[in-house]
Formats: C-alpha cells, structure tokens, sequence
C-alpha cells in the first residue's frame, strides 16, 4: 500500500474572493499533478472590507465554504496532529508564481522560440523534484498568484489534463442552482463588470462612465436588458451616462438582495462573497459580456465562458492604456508578433508587477 504524500503551502492566499482563487487554482494543479494530498494553512478566507456597501455587514464565507476542489485537501493542524517521517523544501526560487513558470517535462515538443515566448522574460522555472519524501513544502512561495495558463509550459495531452483539473474547482451546487435560477427568471440579457473601488485611485487614465458607454455602444443593443456588475452600484454620477444610454439596465447584487432575499437566508453563507459569487455566475450566463482590464472576477467570468463556449470572445469595456494598445469593439487587438497571445498583445508588463499573469483571462486556458 503507498503511502500518503503531500503538497504543503504553508502562506496565505491574498485578496479578494477571485484573486484567492486563482492562488488557490495554482495550489490545486499542483496537487493533483504531483498526485499529493494538499495542505493549507486555512479555509483561504478572503480580504474583509470595513463594511459591504449594501448587506451592511463583514464578509464572512471563506473559499473552502464555496466551492469543492477535485483534489484531497486537509489543514496544516491535521497533518501536524497526524505526523510525518520526512520534509523536503522545494528549492523554488521567486517569492510569487507570477515571476516563474511550471516545466512539468523537458521532453516538450516546442521550439526555442516557442519556449522563450512563453516564458515571456521570467527569471524561474519551478519543476517537481526527484524527490521521494511524504511532505513537499513550498516555503519560500509566498503567493502562488498567477493565471494558470500562463504558468504551466506543458504538452497538449497534459494541458488537456490541466484544463479537466480547472474545470472541476466549481462553487458547491446550492450555489450554482440559486445562480441558474435568477438566470433564467431574468430571461435573456447582456452584462458589464465595471470595478471602481481601487481601481479610481491607481488607474493612469480611469475610464468615466461616458467612456465606457463610447467603448460598448457598438457592441450592447442599448434596447436589450444590461446586468451590471460592480462592487459601487451607489456611484451615482459615475453610472449616469450608462444608465440613461442602456435604460434597461439591472444592478445585479442590488436584484439579488431584493428580490431573493428567502433563498439568500437558506443558504449556508449570505454575505458579500457570496453576493458576488451569484453576481459572477449570472454575468457568465450572459449574451453578451464586457469586463475590466486587470479584474481578476472579470478573468473568471470570462473563463466560465469559454469553457462553455471556446469561441466565446473576450470583450472589456474599456481602454486605459491609450493609444498604446489597440482597442477594436471591445476587443484587445494583436500588434506584435509571437507565439502566445501575451505575445501579440502591447500590455505593459514590467518585471515588478508581471502584469501578464493576472491582468485579463487568456484564450491558451482551452486552446
């Protein structure tokens, strides 16, 4: 009988709920592509806010409360209670998944070019060790913050197998059955995500809500019913340009609080998360949907879509990089030459942020 290996990340996950789990989705493939047990420091609760602008309440439902993982997963404190023979730290160099990426196999069929395009001027590559001791531990990774697709160098038959590994990481059914069913009583309908937030504060050029109207006025029926998400649907004056351009618009997370409040009191958690939860999975059932540049919930509702359609395009509602990027019905068009879309694409992506491995959802997540 073998015995029980593991994957330990003993850090926290940081952010919000999407930026948690895309940590977490990092953690995951590791998991089950080393075939070990995970372990983590906590349930990955998310970054509380001093107060939800609408429940009037703290966040309370971790990620673990949300969503099931396709891989073994126990705490820090079972597997200290339980005892382990041996300890291996991996000798992972960069504090963050976002400056390395994954080489599961040198035997890979891509061509020097191909391998230096992907690798997109990253100082580290992490592989698994040759290495046979029961607990592997990530200890000098404090993030594993990094969109999968761009992490993982890999063969189409492990990709294939990367993708099956992110598709089973779903929010728990009580959820996804409350979403399908707004989804449905709304009827058909098309959706923006519009952060504000922070985002007012460090953006270069911050996009005002007559901008966004001029960037999606040639995409969105301005008769069709718009579901809008955002984490400041009280901005009055930012949305009044879009209000009164699509007047058959919706707050999501404001509907949802009104109109569902009996089944938000039967769920297991009924806070901020799981409001923005609802509002991810309802947009992703959308005819058509925009998101914000450098929005990891943006990212995951584009995701889900793709996986439900592979040519589903990846739409934004606007542009704050100027004339520098080419912006063309939403869409990010290619200016450059390469192998990867990271490649074509003249996002700034400066070596202290790494900008590529979270700002936007990439077409390689199901290419």
């Amino acid at each position: 009988m073998s015995k029980e290996r593991f994957l330990v990340f003993p850090h926290h996950a940081f952010g919000g709920m999407t930026n948690v789990l895309m940590e977490i989705e990092i953690r995951v493939i590791l998991a089950c592509l080393a075939n070990r047990t995970l372990v983590s420091l906590n349930k990955y609760p998310c970054a509380p806010q001093v107060e939800d602008h609408l429940y009037g309440r703290y966040r309370e439902a971790a990620i673990l409360d949300l969503f099931d993982l396709p891989v073994k997963h126990i705490s820090m404190t079972k597997l200290y209670k339980r005892g382990f023979k041996e300890l291996y730290f991996l000798p992972w160099e960069g504090d963050c998944a976002s400056e390395a990426y994954f080489k599961f196999s040198d035997d890979l069929k891509y061509s020097e070019v191909e391998e230096e395009d992907f690798i997109d001027g990253r100082q580290y590559c992490w592989q698994f060790p040759n290495n046979d001791s029961d607990v592997w531990m990530a200890y000098s990774q404090k993030r594993t913050f990094c969109n999968s697709a761009y992490f993982f160098l890999s063969s189409s038959s492990l990709k294939k197998k990367i993708q099956s590994i992110i598709q089973r990481i779903q929010p728990k059914r009580v959820y996804l059955d409350l979403a399908e069913k707004i989804s449905k009583d709304l009827g058909g309908y098309n959706s923006i995500h519009i952060r504000l937030g922070d985002f007012k504060q460090w953006w270069i050029n911050t996009p005002t809500g007559q901008d966004i109207v001029n960037n999606i006025a040639p995409v969105f029926n301005a008769s069709e019913p718009l579901i809008i998400c955002t984490d400041n649907s009280l901005d009055e004056i930012f949305f009044r340009p879009v209000l009164k351009a699509f007047p058959q618009y919706t707050f999501i997370d404001q509907f949802i609080i009104n109109k569902y409040q009996k089944e938000l009191d039967a769920l297991p958690f009924n806070d901020a998360n799981v409001i923005a939860l609802l509002s991810s999975l309802i947009a992703s059932k959308s005819n058509i949907f925009a998101g914000s540049i450098y929005s990891t919930f943006t990212s995951a509702i584009h995701r889900r879509r793709l996986f439900d359609d592979p040519k589903a395009p990846i739409l934004f509602t606007s542009n704050p990089f100027g004339e520098s990027v080419k912006m063309e019905n939403c869409e990010f068009k290619s200016s450059h030459l390469g192998s990867f879309s990271w490649n074509r694409l003249a996002f700034p992506n400066p070596a202290t942020a790494r900008a590529n491995a979270w700002l936007r959802e990439w077409p390689e997540t199901i290419s």
